[in-house]
């Protein structure tokens, strides 16, 4: 598994073609649904876990920066929350009594100001503390990647 030494050597890995294009589609379609969901607010709304961050940007107005726990509202999202083909990427990384901490969709939306996210270190405060200790060798962060990474989209 060349994802598992990347991952020793780098700190990260890139590991390609977990999904097909129709499930990126899939996933496309969902995403631009919930960003649709997320702009009928004019500001920040959270429900419960779920929160739509908006802000406004100079250049673009106000814009849907991301959106925490769409799992909640979507199937297809939870669907692929717990998709058997991230757990076998997962496992021999940190084994697989897993607990998620987080889910979130995030828009970096082309010409905008805002393209960065702080850095936190949130699992420092969550507890029990003895659920989130070596942090480096039981805690790993995936992404899905939906459209390319380009300059010109954000």
């Amino acid at each position: 598994m060349n994802h598992v030494r990347d991952y020793q050597e780098n700190g990260y890995a890139i590991v390609r073609g977990v999904f097909s294009a129709e499930e990126i589609a899939e996933l496309s379609h969902e995403f631009d649904r919930m960003k649709a969901e997320g702009m009928k607010h004019q500001a920040t709304f959270r429900q419960q876990n779920i929160l739509y961050l908006v802000r406004e940007d100079t250049q673009l107005g106000r814009i849907l920066r991301f959106m925490q726990w769409p799992a909640y509202i979507s199937q297809v999202l939870n669907k692929y929350r717990v998709e058997p083909r991230l757990l076998r990427i997962v496992e021999p990384l940190i084994g697989n009594n897993l607990k998620q901490i987080i889910n979130q969709l995030i828009w970096k939306s082309p010409g905008s100001t805002q393209t960065s996210y702080a850095y936190h270190q949130d699992c420092r405060f969550r507890r029990p503390a003895s659920a989130y200790r070596e942090l480096a060798t039981s805690y790993v962060q995936t992404a899905i990647a939906i459209d390319p990474h380009r300059l010109e989209n954000g």
